[in-house]
């Protein structure tokens, strides 16, 4: 089925590339390769926490259904996790000498590693984790995008059981984590005699260590005689690049020394394994070393190893066929790449990969080619998938250009794409972290399987026609600014998305949009466009302004929820962000007195000399427009208020006629700040009407 789909895809290709305005280059090289083949809207949404705290105030208890976000460095405080609680890690470094773990989990709990967040948890203490998991009979789970590097004390796993009570399930889903034990003890499983539940690895890279006679992954120290002690339960793997080593006498997954271990299981799914047994183990994958300790049945790819499993050490799988060095000019080996017979090809180290063009008989087309084609494994299949290891900042011009990949993974380290790096390739979607700045030009042209894509929160350019012939596209998610720069000085980012150049854009395009908080549980911002119809989402009311004289009015706009282009609006979400969606129909609200002015310069708006200008904000006296102080300027995107210099004014409040507080002048005592309802501060408020704290009062 998917050789029949490549072909297919590339008899679509091959006809487009014989149009006579498809790039000459382009049209050389797509024409060598489908002939062989033929013989196929910043920030993500928003996370509500029910608290923020930085470790280094105190120790943290997490209550059943809350969810922290934790932050900090601290060498006396740690982390409890009631059952059914939820923590986010973002940059905290716990390292302790206490006795406790540093994260203790009394249930079950679920640890989020914050995107691009880097996390240490040392325990110096003999018989405590870094992470301890729950009872028997609960599950951790560990996922999200960051870095966690966890060690435990002595006698105590990385992550797991420690030195006095067993423990239950863990799962990892996600981030790049490095596990190690200390002294008999697992990376990531049991603690010295004190066994574990079931491990499950589904995705991330996962380095796991154990101390001497504790597996990588599995089993702790057991007592001779007594397998059960220091045991683990089922271990599966089947996702994400795993590296296990075992301490002397121990498996690099599965059993430790004296200890037994369930069934394991290593998927078809799983981009690489790595497995290397300590001194004198038996297996790098299966048992470690005893007479009496039992390993459950180790299937690896489909196919049973039996009991025994693997002896070969280090074990990978798949296979590795083909290696070498990726780095940028002078930096050569910094960034390696490996290519599995499971047609994987897995890119790794620390820096920029190199660019490459695709010239025929040069030597700077990338290495995983031969003779300017796709290296083919043993099965005489092309590469099908991609994953860009952590620590990796820069993907080279070019470097998957022409080829048969069907997925990319691109880690947070990754901050440039280079241009045509996935030009005419077979993926079918795509998610730009938020690490990413810049896309180069034509990076993704001419991927005619490509059906979605998410653009990351801190992309600030999209080069010339980064998605152009991407005509399957149907789905654009944009997490940052819609109006950041494409194609040299064009502010409006949706460009980059008419796949035709003739106004053809994907069925969805959708922004999510940052919005400052007002009230509780109110979200506000401006929001203009002079090319584009948006709508807003149902959380959303969509308001014009219009100021006359003193008094600023507000305007709901409730025919529908459609901004047409050339308008400026107010945007009052109960969440955020707020969801606007690309319309190819106009909205048939009244524009008219509208006060807002618009700004659509992708270098953003100046105070007019003679003039202030006011912006929507939160202030001393609420949400309404405040003046700008001088030298900044308004935001591309974005909406203001132009008054003559000669108003003295430093804010225009939203009109309110109801809720007029009435104060006897004899009992007023000044314990804020006054204004008149010109918005001039008032040093000594006699009788009259004025606003304190965004509310009318009268004195009397």
């Amino acid at each position: 089925m998917k050789n029949s789909i490549k072909r297919e895809q590339s008899q679509a290709c091959l006809s487009f590339a014989e149009r006579e305005n498809f790039r000459p280059q382009v049209k050389r090289k797509l024409l060598s390769i489908l002939a062989l083949l033929c013989l196929t809207v910043s920030g993500a949404w928003a996370q509500s926490y029910t608290n923020t705290v930085d470790i280094n105030d105190g120790t943290v208890t997490v209550q059943e259904g809350e969810h922290w976000l934790i932050t900090g460095t601290t060498t006396t405080n740690n982390i409890v996790i009631e059952n059914g609680g939820t923590v986010t890690l973002k940059d905290v470094n716990i390292s302790t000498s206490t006795s406790n773990s540093c994260i203790t989990c009394k249930g079950n709990a679920t640890i989020i590693l914050a995107d691009g967040s880097t996390n240490s948890l040392t325990n110096n203490s003999t018989g405590y984790s870094a992470i301890k998991a729950g009872a028997s009979s609960t599950k951790l789970i560990i996922k999200g995008s960051g870095k966690l590097t966890a060690t435990g004390g002595p006698t105590a796993a990385g992550i797991g059981s420690i030195n006095s009570v067993a423990c239950g399930d863990i799962e990892i889903q996600g981030g790049t984590i490095t596990a190690t034990g200390g002294a008999n003890a697992a990376g990531i499983g049991a603690a010295k005699v004190y066994a574990c539940g079931n491990i499950t690895i589904s995705g991330g890279t996962v380095t796991a260590t154990g101390g001497s006679g504790a597996a990588g992954i599995g089993g702790g120290f057991g007592t001779n005689g007594t397998p059960s002690d220091g045991a683990c339960r089922v271990i599966t793997i089947s996702g994400g690049i795993v590296t296990a080593t075992g301490g002397k006498l121990a498996a690099g997954i599965g059993t430790g020394r004296n200890s037994d271990c369930g069934a394991i299981t290593i998927t078809e799914d799983v981009t690489v394994v790595t497995a290397t047994k300590g001194n004198q183990a038996d297996c790098s994958i299966g048992k470690g070393y005893s007479s009496t300790n039992t390993c459950g049945t180790v299937t690896i790819g489909g196919q049973s190893h039996g009991t025994t499993g693997i002896v070969d050490s280090p074990y990978t799988y798949p296979k590795i066929i083909d290696r070498g060095n990726c780095g940028a000019s002078g930096h050569e080996d910094a960034v390696t790449w490996k290519l599995t017979e499971a047609a994987v090809l897995i890119v790794s180290g620390s820096g920029a990969m190199a660019d490459y063009t695709f010239v025929s008989g040069t030597s700077t087309t990338a290495p995983w080619t031969n003779e300017n084609e796709f290296i083919e494994t043993k099965e005489n299949e092309f590469i099908e998938k991609v994953v860009i290891e952590d620590g990796v900042t820069h993907i080279g011009d070019w470097a998957f250009g022409y080829s048969t990949i069907e997925s990319v993974t691109i880690p947070n380290s990754v901050t440039t794409i280079g241009s045509s790096a996935f030009s005419v390739s077979c993926i079918e979607s795509i998610d730009i972290p938020n690490s990413v700045t810049s896309i180069g030009e034509y990076a993704f042209g001419d991927c005619q399987l490509l059906e979605t894509v998410t653009i990351g929160s801190g992309v600030t350019s999209i080069g010339e026609g980064a998605f152009s012939g991407c005509y399957e596209l149907g789905t654009v998610t944009l997490n940052s600014n819609p109006f950041f720069e494409f194609n040299s000085g064009n502010p409006y980012a949706l460009d980059a998305f008419d796949t035709d150049y003739y106004g053809t854009f994907p069925a969805t395009i959708t922004m999510n949009l940052a919005a400052k908080e007002g009230e509780t549980g109110e979200y506000w911002m401006t929001f203009c466009n002079n090319r584009y119809n948006f709508e807003a989402d149902v959380n959303t009311q969509v308001f014009k302004a219009t100021l006359n004289d003193q008094t600023l009015t507000l305007t709901e706009l409730t025919t529908d929820n459609i901004v047409n282009k050339d308008n400026a609006v107010i945007l009052k979400s109960t969440a955020n962000p707020i969801v606007m969606t690309l319309k190819t129909t106009d909205g048939n609200n009244d524009w008219s007195d509208n006060s807002l002015i618009g700004v659509t310069v992708s270098t953003g708006k100046s105070i007019e000399s003679g003039y202030n200008f006011y912006v929507l904000n939160k202030g001393s006296q609420g949400v309404g427009f405040y003046k700008l102080a001088s030298g900044k300027k308004v935001g591309v995107g974005k909406a203001y208020l132009k008054v003559s210099a000669s108003n003295a004014r430093e804010f225009f409040l939203f009109d309110d006629a109801t809720g007029i507080e009435a104060i006897d002048n004899g009992q007023w005592t000044i314990d804020a700040v006054v204004y008149d309802l010109q918005g001039r501060r008032v040093d000594q408020p006699t009788k009259g009407l004025y606003i304190v704290n965004g509310k009318k009062v009268i004195i009397k």
